[in-house]
C-alpha cells in the first residue's frame, strides 16, 4: 500500500510539473521527493503501483500517459541501479501521418516498463534517453 501512495504522489507531482517544464527538471524534483521503495518489492510491483497511480491520476485530471508511468517507475527505481527514460516514436505516421511517441523505462539497459518489451523495440525507433540520477 504505501508503494502505491508513494507512486500517487509522484503520480500527482509529475502531471502537475512536465507539462509546463522539461523532463529533465520534472524527473529532479520527482527524485528529491520520493520514498525509499522496499527492498522486497520486485520490479512487477513497482510497475503497477506506477500503472495503477496514473490511472487513478488521470481519473482526477491529470494525464495518465506512459511518460508520467516512466516518470514515476524511473523515479521509484532510481536506486536499482542503472535507470534512464527512453522516448521513440513510429516509423510511420499515425493518424493523419502523425508519427506516435512512446517512453518506457530501461534498467541497467533492458525495459522494464512495458509487459511485451520486444514489440516496443520493433514498433518504436528510440530517439532520446534521459538518464536517472
Amino acid at each position: 500500500m504505501l508503494l502505491f501512495l508513494n507512486a500517487f504522489y509522484l503520480a500527482w507531482l509529475a502531471g502537475r510539473s512536465w507539462r509546463a517544464r522539461p523532463m529533465p527538471e520534472t524527473l529532479r524534483r520527482l527524485c528529491r521527493r520520493w520514498l525509499p521503495v522496499p527492498a522486497h518489492a520486485g520490479l512487477h510491483d513497482v510497475r503497477c503501483a506506477a500503472y495503477r497511480a496514473s490511472r487513478y491520476i488521470g481519473r482526477f485530471g491529470g494525464l495518465d500517459s506512459c511518460v508520467t508511468r516512466s516518470l514515476v517507475m524511473a523515479s521509484l527505481l532510481r536506486e536499482r541501479g542503472e535507470v534512464s527514460i527512453a522516448i521513440g516514436f513510429t516509423h510511420e505516421g499515425g493518424a493523419g501521418g502523425v508519427p506516435s511517441g512512446h517512453a518506457w523505462v530501461c534498467l541497467n539497459g533492458t525495459n522494464v516498463s512495458d509487459l511485451n518489451a520486444q514489440s516496443v523495440s520493433a514498433d518504436f525507433v528510440e530517439t532520446h534517453r534521459l538518464q536517472v540520477s
